[in-house]
């Protein structure tokens, strides 16, 4: 099976933090090391972070994040 989960936030940075609180909540359900949880953390934080900075121009004002989390069972 698999189970997925797809949000959208606005391309600004104070939207990261939320980003960061989601992605916690979405891998609270797994067995994760600390560490191996912030590696995740991180990783999507940094890629969501480059969008914000860069994906759209200065003067975009209904830019976005999307990201969808998603899980397969083996």
């Amino acid at each position: 099976t698999t189970e997925s989960a797809y949000r959208i936030w606005p391309a600004h940075g104070r939207s990261l933090a939320a980003i960061r609180a989601e992605l916690r909540n979405w891998l609270a359900a797994f067995v994760l090391t600390d560490d191996l949880e912030d590696d995740v953390v991180l990783a999507v934080s940094e890629a969501a972070s480059n969008c914000v900075e860069h994906a759209y121009a200065p003067d975009t004002l209904h830019g976005t994040v999307e990201l969808t989390f998603w899980t397969e069972h083996n």
